[in-house]
């Protein structure tokens, strides 16, 4: 097998896959980084075979569940420790699937996790993944977490679901238990790992806040910008999780699209807060292996478009299991059944079709090169954010639980975001850090579902507030949370509700009237209601815009709205048609753009983003470099050359599929070559543009393209 081109980028960890399979030529997308899931007998071997043909090889295993049963049935130390799965109210234990279980992280579980990751940096892997630490907030029942309760609390167990005080207990144990559980894991980890002369690194793999709250899971989010022993995340959202339902106008319905933007944006704030990297995780074929190639498709193009419309990362994780993907066989979807009535998906399987392969091999070469310094908006206000805590995670299930479909978040949220507004989750955790709160004009804010962590989050928005914030409180203190056993009212001066503390702190009245409030140089907007109407309700959107509209205009700014949120990074062009757009607020955009979700990568001159549309395009003019390169592929292309007449480069991505690429040169070509390949080869030259799209099949050695650019 040839030698793959070295590409100096590959340092940079730009992109990411990861396998449970050994390397396979069909598998090797050209990634960064490979990281192979599993700590087990193979995985040395499996490294191995990764290594040699030039990855960067990591490994990951699961904080929460995992192929653990030698911990669990005491082939690992003598001792069995089944009385540490995590269980259900109704006695059951909780499990991944068969005997995999979800278990809670005691001192001996940290230090087997230790173990396995000791054992994955001495099989070769460079760097360790700990993924998902997660506790069901229905858990709780188990021996482990009861003798936790009574070490933490000091008095006798009492069930989860028995009061909403218990409730709220029980989970802010499980957060806290999970947090200090990694931080000790990573630290003894790293402390093995050095007495062996090893170099290790570490990340945590986390699905976001809003997801986590939204299934009922309790997980140390915001702690785990506090591993000083971490060195960065991976944001964990995919169509999976962004296909949860909310309500938008009174209808509840899955929007992916909207809610992957918002989860990503949940989780950017532990990038923010840290410093550290991060990787947002795309994933053309969800868990779900019962949908169709159409909704996966549909679904996959919903992340891509939100996971770019984050200009602060440049890092992806682009494809998770290619063998589920590349290999899988799924549902095609019906034609409409003759009475017009629509069909449900065939039964009929199929493996992935050319171009479906070649829209993800294009679009996932495009995000290794999302680090673009120019970055420009075309959207409504910016500056806007609405602040979130872990402690939403707190308020699920019986017996007080909030909405189950966060309407007390995607109530202010998605009016803000359908309205053109980029609208930004900000970790309240986060607020009293130096200048994280800095960036916004209007944060907005309710309770009906979370609370305030300490005061300290309040000291913090007074700060900002003075310095000319302005604050949009949304809530009617009717949240049965609001008089637990916590800080606000167990402090002097113990308050029936959290708002009436935050009030205090910014010089208002607790009894303060709705509307707009100056504050020195900020202010308040106060709404008494619960935003969970705000989406239930026909008109939520027109309401939350409203409060908007006069927090923007205590800022002397004016609300601006559009139907559309489109961003340049460089030469590319990330666009959403938003649900609420009216025909009139279509945006055209002029070109000449390559379409890289569409089929064979078209040249268009115009393109018109309508309600709904994603679109991913190239804007040829603004492709800076020599006029001879590559604009796009479907595959990963190095050792870009021209030499005297003559224009070409390797290009690398997995056997079995088709590279288009689409290039521009300085004049028509005279001839098209790829060394070695006799048949499956087609060149067509687009004269209006100038470029090129050559056909070819993917090779992971890599495939030299030769242009003869003629005299």
């Amino acid at each position: 097998m040839a030698e793959r081109p070295r590409d100096p980028r590959r340092s940079r960890e730009r992109t990411i896959l990861h396998t449970g399979e050994p390397y396979a030529p069909d598998l090797d997308l050209d990634a960064d980084v490979v990281i192979l899931y599993g700590i087990n007998d193979t995985l040395a071997a499996r490294i191995r075979s990764w290594a040699g043909q030039g990855f960067a090889c990591h490994a990951m295993t699961g904080a929460s569940w995992g192929d653990y049963q030698d911990y669990v049935y005491g082939r690992w130390d003598g001792s069995d420790h089944s009385d540490e799965i995590q269980v259900g109210r109704d006695g059951t234990p909780i499990t991944h699937g068969g005997d995999v279980y979800y278990m809670h992280p005691s001192p001996t579980y940290v230090a087997y996790l230790a173990d396995k990751a000791l054992a994955a940096l001495e099989a070769g892997a460079a760097a360790v993944h700990i993924a998902e630490p997660e506790y069901w907030a229905d858990a709780g029942h188990s021996a482990a977490f009861r003798d936790e309760w009574q070490r933490q609390y000091a008095i006798p167990w009492v069930p989860p679901h028995g009061s909403v005080d218990t409730r709220y207990r029980a989970s802010k144990l499980m957060y806290a238990v999970f947090g200090a559980a990694l931080e000790a894991m990573v630290k003894l980890a790293l402390e093995r790992a050095t007495e062996r002369k090893l170099e290790p690194r570490f990340y945590v793999s986390t699905h976001s806040l809003l997801n986590y709250a939204h299934w009922n899971l309790v997980a140390p989010e915001s702690r785990l910008a506090a591993l000083d022993d971490c060195e960065g995340f991976i944001a964990h959202v995919w169509t999976g999780s962004a296909r949860a339902p909310c309500h938008y106008r009174g209808v509840r319905r899955e929007r992916p699209f909207e809610t992957s933007y918002l989860e990503y944006g949940a989780l950017l704030n532990l990038a923010r807060a840290s410093g550290h990297r991060m990787w947002l995780l795309v994933d053309p074929v969800e868990d779900d292996p019962d949908r169709s190639w159409q909704e996966y498709r549909l679904d996959w193009r919903d992340t891509v478009v939100a996971a770019l419309l984050w200009p602060e990362v440049w890092r992806y994780h682009v494809m998770p299991w290619p063998e589920r993907v590349l290999r899988g066989v799924y549902r095609v979807a019906a034609p409409p059944a003759p009475n017009g009535r629509g069909a449900s998906p065939s039964s009929v399987r199929v493996p992935i079709d050319e171009g479906h392969a070649a829209e993800i091999l294009t679009v996932s070469a495009a995000m290794a090169d999302m680090d673009q310094h120019a970055v420009e908006w075309d959207c409504g206000a910016t500056g806007c954010g609405i602040l979130i805590s872990d402690t939403m995670m707190f308020q699920r299930l019986d017996p007080g639980a909030s909405d189950a479909d966060l309407g007390f978040f995607f109530g202010l949220a998605l009016p803000l975001l359908n309205a053109g507004i980029p609208v930004q989750p900000v970790q309240l955790e986060f607020a009293p850090t130096p200048g994280y709160l800095s960036r916004y004009d209007v944060l907005f804010l309710s309770y009906e579902g979370q609370k305030p962590p300490s005061p300290e989050c309040h000291s913090a928005l007074r700060d900002w507030v003075h310095a000319g914030g302005v604050l949009v409180y949304v809530g009617d203190d009717t949240d049965p949370y609001d008089r637990i056993g916590e800080w606000w009212n167990t402090a002097d001066g113990a308050r029936p509700s959290p708002r009436e503390h935050l009030f205090e702190t910014l010089g208002l009245h607790p009894f303060a009237e709705p509307g707009l409030h100056r504050v020195r140089n900020g202010g308040v907007v106060y709404a008494r209601a619960n935003p969970t109407g705000y989406a239930r309700a026909v008109d939520g959107p027109e309401r939350v815009i409203a409060l908007a509209e006069r927090a923007y205009q205590r800022r002397n700014m004016a609300l601006s709205t559009t139907g559309h949120i489109i961003l340049r990074r460089g030469p590319y062009v990330i666009a959403a048609g938003l649900e609420a757009a009216a025909v009139a607020e279509c945006r055209c955009l002029e070109g000449p753009f390559i379409d890289l979700l569409g089929p064979h990568l078209p040249v268009v001159r115009d393109v018109v983003i309508r309600a709904g549309d994603r679109r991913l395009l190239v804007d040829i003019e603004r492709v800076e470099g020599p006029r001879d390169r590559v604009l796009c592929s479907a595959s990963r292309v190095h050792n870009q050359r021209r030499v005297g007449r003559r224009f070409g480069f390797t290009s690398c991505g997995p056997s079995g599929t088709v590279a288009l690429t689409r290039v521009r040169l300085s004049s028509r070509p005279r001839s098209v070559h790829v060394a070695g390949v006799t048949a499956g080869c087609e060149a067509r030259w687009h004269p209006r543009s100038s470029t090129l799209l050559v056909e070819y099949p993917n090779s992971p050695t890599g495939q030299v393209v030769s242009i003869d650019l003629g005299g």
